[in-house]
């Protein structure tokens, strides 16, 4: 399929929308760590009951800030899946990617409009606020994986008719490595949280809480996150490291797994904090873009040798 001037622009655009998602997402990290989370009070969409709010309180100005980012990306979105409609036939992958991305941007504000109204932010420590924030991740991950896809889909094009790209189209050993980062990630989330609400004041003391019987639920799941992270990081490499487009991914990866070893012997200042984030949604694009890599080439291969089963035996 050959690309038109509009095309090529819109494809330009995803890629920018690649790292607006990811700044979004920086930035309500920023929200929760900062205690801002009620900065709007209970209003949602509404910031304290009005348009505008004018107070100049640093909690408002910054959940403020984190509404106004987040309602630009819907605007946007909203806006690519209407031009996508005019650019692409009826079943194209952009388009599909498209709808999803559409969706997930719609979970997502559900989602933190409960958190607002079911006041679930600031220092509330409530199991039904780490269950709601672990929602709220694997629905983030979803997204920024949709938007990662939608600016690679024009390596989806080659499909052969009828063989569309999807999880069935995964090699299982991804599969599995997709939800052993997902899984890393939603600890990560409620060590996060559980950091920000007790902070510890040295590592041997924050151990010695963390184990303690008395304390709350959220204090005793931190020390999961580094568990299953060094587990989960042996895991990865195991199921990744023979292919062909790992070394992105590995490379990540391993960087990732040493600044968070850092963050934890350094009490997870914010600015590691915030930095950690970053690294984790850089290891889940490029594991995403691995996955497209693999299984477009795989397809490509199997148009060249006649056969789509046959030719890739890695993608089911």
């Amino acid at each position: 399929m050959s690309e038109t001037a509009s095309t090529k622009i819109f494809f330009q655009i995803t890629r920018f929308l690649v790292w607006y998602t990811i700044l979004v997402i920086i930035w309500g990290a920023w929200v929760r760590i900062s205690h801002s989370g009620d900065g709007c009070g209970t209003h949602w969409p509404l910031c304290q009951g009005v348009l505008l709010p004018k107070s100049v309180e640093p909690k408002v100005l910054i959940e403020f800030s984190h509404r106004v980012m987040s309602g630009v990306y819907g605007v946007v979105i909203l806006l690519l899946f209407l031009w996508g409609r005019t650019l692409f036939p009826s079943g194209h992958m952009a388009r599909k990617l498209l709808l999803a991305t559409l969706v997930f941007t719609v979970l997502e504000a559900l989602i933190g409009a409960k958190l607002v109204l079911l006041e679930l932010v600031g220092d509330n420590d409530s199991l039904w606020r780490a269950g709601v924030m672990g929602i709220h991740l694997l629905n983030t991950f979803l997204l920024l994986a949709s938007t990662v896809a939608l600016s690679r889909s024009r390596e989806l094009m080659s499909l052969p008719k009828g063989n569309s790209f999807g999880i069935r189209r995964v090699p299982k050993q991804l599969l599995s490595a997709g939800s052993i980062l997902l899984v890393v990630a939603l600890a990560g989330a409620w060590a996060s949280l559980s950091n920000t609400l007790f902070p510890s004041h040295s590592l041997l003391s924050g151990l010695e809480q963390d184990l303690a019987a008395d304390q709350p639920v959220l204090f005793q799941l931190r020390i999961v996150h580094p568990l299953l992270a060094v587990i989960g990081s042996v895991a990865l490499v195991a199921l990744t490291y023979n292919l062909q487009h790992a070394r992105s991914f590995l490379r990540m990866l391993s960087l990732q797994v040493f600044f968070g070893f850092f963050t934890l012997l350094h009490l997870s200042p914010v600015w590691m904090k915030l930095s950690h984030l970053f690294l984790a949604d850089l290891v889940w694009v490029t594991f995403v873009e691995m996955v497209i890599r693999s299984c477009s080439e795989n397809v490509e291969q199997a148009k060249q040798s006649g056969g789509f089963a046959s030719a890739h035996p890695d993608c089911i």
